[in-house]
């Protein structure tokens, strides 16, 4: 199962894209 660290990564990704847009 990959899914858990799948979501990890897209967060990782994501997270900081947020912060800077927000």
């Amino acid at each position: 199962m990959r899914s858990k660290l799948l979501a990890s990564a897209l967060i990782g990704l994501t997270w900081p894209l947020t912060h800077w847009i927000g």
